[in-house]
């Protein structure tokens, strides 16, 4: 038997989920950058939709 108990498996868990977590919150180089998601949706569609109105 690898873990002795379920409480075992569960703090090993969150502490990789805890690590994994300050990686990516704390790492200037992060992947998901602004920038890099910026760069991904460039909105080229220049269709304007008509607008709605309400009857209140």
């Amino acid at each position: 038997m690898v873990f002795p108990n379920p409480d075992a498996v569960l703090r090993l868990a969150t502490a990789a989920f805890a690590e994994l977590h300050d990686g990516w919150t704390l790492s200037p180089g992060r992947c998901l950058s602004e920038e890099s998601m910026a760069a991904v949706y460039t909105n080229t569609d220049t269709t304007t939709l008509p607008t709605t109105t309400t009857n209140d």
